[in-house]
């Protein structure tokens, strides 16, 4: 039987949890700026998650993760190949790089402990629902521009972690 948790607000600072802010990342970067945002969220990547966190999980019976993801913890803006043009298709921190190197480390902790991982395209490109979660509150642009955007996302994501 499955005994999951969840990873919320690790990729994406969601309101409900409030651990890096309560805003968007969209409007948190709006507001201290693209550098600050960086250094910020990959702080927080680094240490809200830790090996620790693995093996408390599996002392206690957990088998599987889920694991909540941001198109811009994937690609670039620059890579997605039919973009809208509001701030809902700027790429957020942390960047692709650090976000896929953590997301890595995590399935290889999980896999360690025999935990499966649900990685959960949470954040849309564009904007699926207009929630903080992706990426910028009160924008929703997923069903102008959806299928090709994500489906790179998608294959981005089997291509690195597939197997």
């Amino acid at each position: 039987s499955l005994k999951g948790v969840n990873l919320g607000s690790w990729l994406i600072p969601e309101h409900d949890y409030a651990v890096v802010t309560n805003e968007s990342l969209c409007e948190y970067t709006e507001r201290v700026g693209a550098a600050k945002s960086s250094r910020v969220m990959e702080e927080h990547l680094s240490t809200f998650v830790t090996e620790a966190d693995f093996d408390w999980m599996a002392s206690h019976g957990v088998n599987t993760v889920r694991v909540p993801l941001g198109w811009w913890n994937v690609l670039h803006a620059s890579e997605l190949p039919d973009p809208g043009t509001s701030k809902a298709w700027t790429s957020f921190a942390p960047s692709p790089e650090v976000s896929m190197a953590a997301i890595g480390q995590a399935l290889d902790w999980a896999a360690h402990r025999r935990m499966s991982v649900l990685l959960d395209l949470h954040g849309g490109p564009g904007g699926q629902n207009g929630k903080d979660h992706s990426g910028c509150h009160g924008v929703a642009e997923w069903h102008e521009h959806s299928v090709n955007n994500s489906l790179l996302v998608i294959s981005a994501l089997m291509e690195r972690f597939g197997d």
